[in-house]
């Protein structure tokens, strides 16, 4: 089911509009700006998978720091595309297909490279409730004892934000409401029930506070639109 949403959303706005995922941003207004947060708690010792890498974007940035960089997610739509953008610039960064709740894949990855740090960006909101504990023991196997988890996801604040910036555009943009469309609507997470997805018994959160989603849409203004966020970064228990 992922995969089969996100495949239709990557074709249709890539492959058949020529455009580009909203929150498809560069670097140094995503991953650059989460970086100060999690460098000092990633063994570099140690692979780095950025879970979720869409069309690869934060993964270069990745590469410039960590020797062993893995790009997955669960649209191989997004994977082929990111191969296509970034293999020409001969990058060291391996994309391959990973949905964050393949149990079985994750164990697999796990025995050939071992525990790995992981970078996570807008992935956790879209796990079904029933899938959530896949998605514990996906991360509890890839991060094994070493490794390290950063992420950063939409706060359940984005409703009240859109709500009270409505005199800033007459609707949402239209590549929201693809993301809506694509039924994928971001329903948010609170600090609360961030502990819901790592309860204590399992991780141990090292930080989490407020944060924010920059997004490549602004107001009609020339406003950038942001998305209200939290941040997480953790180790296993």
């Amino acid at each position: 089911m992922y995969g089969d949403n996100w495949n239709k959303y990557y074709k249709r706005t890539y492959t058949d509009s020529n455009k580009k995922a909203l929150w498809d941003v560069p670097a140094n207004e995503a991953i650059e700006e989460d970086f100060e947060l999690f460098k000092d708690h990633f063994d570099k010792s140690l692979p780095v998978m950025d879970l979720g890498c869409g069309t690869g974007t934060q993964s270069l940035f990745l590469a410039e720091h960590y020797t062993n960089v893995l790009a997955v997610d669960v649209s191989s739509e997004a994977i082929g595309i990111a191969n296509e953008l970034h293999n020409q610039n001969k990058v060291q960064i391996k994309f391959e297909v990973l949905g964050a709740t393949d149990t079985e894949k994750a164990i697999a990855l796990h025995n050939e490279l071992g525990d790995v740090n992981i970078y996570m960006r807008g992935v956790l909101h879209q796990i079904k409730e029933s899938d959530i504990v896949k998605f514990q023991q996906v991360i509890k196997t890839l991060l094994g004892n070493r490794g390290s988890l950063y992420g950063i996801e939409v706060s359940n604040k984005i409703r009240d934000y859109f709500n009270a910036s409505n005199e800033g555009f007459s609707k949402l943009p239209k590549r929201m409401q693809q993301v809506f469309i694509s039924n994928l609507p971001p329903k948010g997470l609170s600090p609360e029930n961030l502990f819901s997805y790592f309860p204590e018994h399992l991780f141990k959160v090292l930080k989490t506070g407020p944060s924010k989603l920059n997004t490549n849409l602004k107001f009609k203004n020339d406003e950038p639109i942001y998305i209200p966020a939290i941040y997480a970064l953790l180790k296993n228990r």
